[in-house]
């Protein structure tokens, strides 16, 4: 959340997305896998609300342009032009659920299935061991995403939006050379990711070569990388530090007080015996094959998800998943999994996440657009969370 903090207050977030949106050109439906391609890698190491209102406004700014006279690239059609709007802002939206599950850092449900692995289940997960398991998802998510906004959910000009590329170029030039601040919050951040994703090799290296244990877990490398962003100047004067506590006080807490909570819930659910009544409900599920069990899972975890906060519902969910793991016999780890990352990608209903309520806020959209987009990809997700999920177990790649 404080690196997070970072590249917000420097700019870095809003110079990468307007380079990711002016590579991507100026068709309607490459300025959707523009827009849902840059927010989602953003929401990788932002919460997805962040995400979401740091490209809103990019998004609004190049919707404003079929609103005027000269930006009509759908010609008088009205429709054209709505759609366009509400294919967009809908882009940003589940761009920045589907970006969160790329790292155990980007939502809270992975840092909580992280913590439940390691301290109920005995597991090791890794910022590089999710990486192997939540990239793949998100880059057969993504198409699918594209695919569910952009062919056949809403009408579309039919012409390239030459303004934009112009629009996007100003706003470049207008952010002016990369200074300072971007520069250091920028080494910060790589730095943090280049640890998190070498920590284990550089810990067996460091033991094989100096006898020494080093440790190196992934909240040792955030708490460095954060203090470092309190320390460095904002400027050659050292007048202040990249981020003062005031910037700090900023974040939002309640999420990290809700996400305690979550691991209380679990505790709770594990201790007084709930978990193993409602496993023992669903052991009409023994001697079901593995992958059917996952897509059951998956597709009970998006409907729910829908209806309930994804935190408290992973929070709940877990223990109850393990216990029906261990109740039927199959592994529990991708089973929970399974039921994390199904849980972070509702995108049917606009109080499902806080993503799509926040761009279903700005009226540019109806109901149904963004029905009909999210029941797409909510099937989508039922079937192609477990098997990637599946196929990472059977390559031997989960805990």
């Amino acid at each position: 959340m404080i690196i997070g903090q970072a590249l917000e207050k420097s700019g870095l977030h809003r110079r990468f997305a307007l380079g990711v949106v002016s590579v991507v050109g100026a068709s309607p439906r490459r300025l959707i896998a523009g827009f849902l391609c840059a927010t989602a890698i953003i929401s990788m190491w932002v919460s997805n609300a962040a995400a979401t209102v740091m490209m809103m406004p990019i998004a609004i700014s190049v919707c404003l342009l079929l609103d005027s006279e000269k930006g009509r690239a759908g010609g008088d059609d009205p429709a054209a032009r709505q759609g366009f709007e509400a294919s967009v802002l809908i882009a940003v939206a589940f761009g920045a659920s589907i970006g969160g599950i790329g790292t155990l850092v980007g939502t809270p449900p992975m840092s909580q299935m992280k913590a439940y692995i390691v301290t109920q289940l005995g597991g090791t997960l890794t910022f590089s061991d999710w990486l192997k398991i939540g990239l793949p998802v998100m880059g057969v998510m993504l198409p699918a995403a594209w695919a569910a906004i952009s062919v056949r959910a809403a009408k579309l000009p039919t012409r390239d939006l030459a303004d934009v590329h112009a629009l996007v170029q100003r706003e470049i030039r207008g952010l002016g050379p990369v200074r300072w601040p971007e520069w250091a919050v920028l080494g910060v951040f790589g730095l943090a990711v280049l640890l998190w994703v070498a920590s284990p090799w550089l810990c067996s290296l460091v033991k094989e070569k100096c006898g020494y244990d080093l440790l190196l877990g992934d909240a040792t490398i955030a708490i460095g990388a954060s203090l470092l962003l309190f320390v460095l100047p904002w400027d050659g004067r050292w007048s202040r530090p990249l981020l003062t506590w005031g910037d700090a006080e900023r974040l939002p807490w309640g999420v990290l007080v809700m996400f305690g909570g979550g691991l209380s819930l679990a505790d709770a659910i594990t201790r007084n015996g709930l978990d193993k009544a409602v496993a023992d409900a669903a052991s009409g599920l023994n001697g079901a094959p593995f992958l059917v069990v996952l897509f059951v899972l998956a597709l009970g975890a998006v409907a729910l998800t829908e209806f309930a906060s994804n935190t408290a519902l992973v929070a709940a969910g877990l223990p109850v998943v393990a216990a029906l793991a261990k109740a039927i016999h199959i592994p529990a780890i991708p089973a929970c999994m399974v039921l994390s990352l199904a849980a972070s990608l509702g995108f049917m209903m606009p109080a499902g996440t806080a993503p799509n309520a926040l761009v279903f806020g700005t009226g540019r959209m109806t109901m149904r657009q963004m029905m009909v987009a999210g029941f797409r990809l909510d099937v989508i997700t039922a079937l192609l969370v477990p098997l990637v999920v599946w196929g990472a177990w059977k390559l031997g790649l989960t805990p």
